[in-house]
């Protein structure tokens, strides 16, 4: 089982527009910032996140299509 998260976690997602648009070749991308959670140390907090990353329905349905940047606040 995996590890549970305190309630008052947060992660802000931006996503962006990117590309050139006078040639409609545009495109995402996503910048995703965790930010630290109590009692959770940080390299225990990026171990959370990546496997978060791998596992989720999202992630995997646009993983190689979209440029995806995750900051540990």
């Amino acid at each position: 089982m995996g590890k549970r998260i305190p309630n008052e976690s947060r992660l802000t997602s931006v996503v962006s527009l990117v590309g050139d648009m006078k040639k409609l070749d545009m495109g995402l991308s996503v910048k995703i910032e965790v930010e630290g959670i109590k009692g959770i140390e940080r390299d225990e907090l990026q171990k959370i996140v990546d496997r978060a990353h791998e596992v989720c329905p999202y992630s995997r349905a646009t993983r190689g299509n979209i440029p995806v940047q995750i900051l540990i606040k």
